[in-house]
């Protein structure tokens, strides 16, 4: 942030054609990890409705993406594509503040922070993250608890399935703190003015695991799918 300005010196090929791509490209970099977030929250929800009613609906699903998760991500990634400021006040800042990266060919910026836009999306990414995982934690510790009440009246299968189902939830339930780990990193390189090229990106390294890893989870830990691709690796 310089100014009360978000500015960011971008190094890729998207360089080569405009700023503009380049801030498109990580206006959806911003929220496809937002979106990875919420959705595991409301993965970990109608978790929760499974376990208590025995099935969950193709409605009821949708239901719950529509309110928890598709309104506001595509509100942030609306309102962020139309915060850009020309790219001569975006290098006036850079030469205002932080000369050293002067020389820097692709150089962005989004207008005031407290702009409608940039403010809805500093609030979503930044503030509302913190009582969403407390909430999303809270949610995990309901149906773990609810699996180990249920699990006392299973057969031994169910109860091995139900083992794996927690491992899983486990597992997953570390992936949305990975994206609150990063945010953090972020305010805390904003705060105290930690002008490290370095830091800066390693929060957005961070940011984007949890997509990678929330797959990752789904494919080794539950047995249906680990089978499926071990026979597609080798093609048995």
């Amino acid at each position: 942030i310089l100014d009360m300005h978000l500015v960011w010196i971008m190094h890729g090929p998207c360089g080569l054609v405009s700023t503009r791509l380049c801030y498109l490209g990580f206006d959806g970099y911003l929220t496809g990890v937002c979106a990875v977030f919420y959705i595991n929250m409301a993965s970990f929800f109608a978790r929760l409705v499974i376990l208590r009613n025995g099935f969950i609906s193709r409605r009821r699903v949708i239901l719950i993406l529509l309110l928890l998760v598709a309104p506001h991500v595509a509100a942030l990634s609306i309102f962020f594509s139309t915060a850009q400021i020309p790219d001569r006040e975006a290098r006036d800042l850079i030469e205002k503040h932080v000369p050293q990266y002067a020389d820097e060919k692709t150089i962005l910026a989004s207008s005031h922070i407290f702009s409608p836009a940039i403010a809805y999306t500093l609030f979503y990414v930044c503030i509302l993250v913190y009582p969403a995982i407390l909430a999303f934690w809270k949610l995990r510790s309901i149906t773990i608890r609810e699996l180990a009440e249920k699990g006392k009246q299973m057969s031994a299968a169910t109860r091995a399935l139900h083992h794996t189902f927690v491992k899983v939830l486990t597992y997953q339930s570390l992936v949305p703190s990975m994206f609150v780990l990063a945010v953090s990193l972020f305010i805390f390189v904003q705060l105290f003015e930690f002008r490290q090229p370095a830091a800066e990106s390693l929060s957005m390294m961070i940011a984007e695991t949890p997509a990678i890893l929330s797959a990752l989870i789904s494919l080794t830990c539950i047995p249906t799918y680990r089978r499926y691709l071990y026979r597609w690796i080798f093609r048995e």
